[in-house]
């Protein structure tokens, strides 16, 4: 009984000093500024949504329109306007008349015909810019020195390509007759004629095998069968065997 008493008692002054030390805890400053505002701020939103949905106005339903007497009033507006409307009239074209147009005078179109016809910009500008000047700035050594320098090199590239082509023609030149001495050639004839020979003969080896081997496969082909046929049926080996 007094161990059960004492145990109530002891709960009792934990919660107590549970509870004094809860309502003596704080956060610290940071997070409790922080706490306050977000309550404050929570209050006015709530405040501001108060008013605004007593200020909101309520929805109130419209009566339906007549629409058969609005689309009666479109039609009409319609057929009113289709009769005030002038409908286009045909007329045929005549093309003997000359008949230019008054409007808009053209004037550059007429300027145009009596110049001829516009040169292409490109020709002007290479015309004007390939022209010489009227001034003509001498001539300095360097500058003539340079003009032979590369005159010769032209030459010498000329006659360097004239070379080759030349050295290139007595070679196709000493081919050609390197091949008409070559193809005239009795050694060469009777070695052609020896390799087609032996062509000829190993296409003959080769065919003749082909028909021996065509041969020996039916032979085979036919003795197989003639076993098959003088083997007697699963049924009466199994009556052989019985008797056996």
């Amino acid at each position: 009984m007094m161990n059960r008493r004492n145990e109530i008692e002891r709960n009792e002054r934990v919660a107590r000093r549970a509870q004094d030390n809860l309502m003596k805890a704080a956060l610290p400053p940071r997070m409790e500024k922080h706490e306050k505002e977000k309550a404050v701020k929570k209050l006015m939103n709530q405040g501001k949504q108060g008013v605004e949905e007593e200020k909101k106005p309520r929805f109130v339903a419209k009566e339906v329109p007549d629409f058969e007497k609005m689309h009666k009033q479109l039609g009409d507006l319609l057929e009113r306007k289709k009769i005030n409307k002038r409908p286009t009239e045909v007329s045929e074209f005549n093309f003997q008349e000359m008949n230019h147009h008054k409007g808009v005078a053209r004037t550059y179109l007429d300027h145009e015909d009596r110049n001829g016809p516009k040169e292409d910009p490109v020709e002007v500008a290479r015309r004007v810019t390939g022209a010489k000047p009227k001034i003509q700035p001498q001539t300095t050594k360097k500058m003539i020195a340079l003009g032979e320098q590369r005159k010769k090199e032209r030459e010498e590239n000329q006659r360097k390509i004239e070379q080759l082509e030349k050295e290139d023609e007595e070679r196709k030149s000493r081919y050609q007759q390197m091949k008409g001495m070559v193809q005239g050639s009795s050694v060469i004839k009777e070695s052609i004629r020896e390799q087609e020979e032996r062509k000829l003969k190993m296409k003959m080896d080769i065919k003749n095998k082909i028909s021996q081997d065509e041969q020996l496969y039916k032979e085979k082909k036919r003795e197989i069968e003639q076993n098959i046929s003088k083997r007697p049926l699963l049924v009466e080996q199994g009556i052989i065997l019985n008797y056996s």
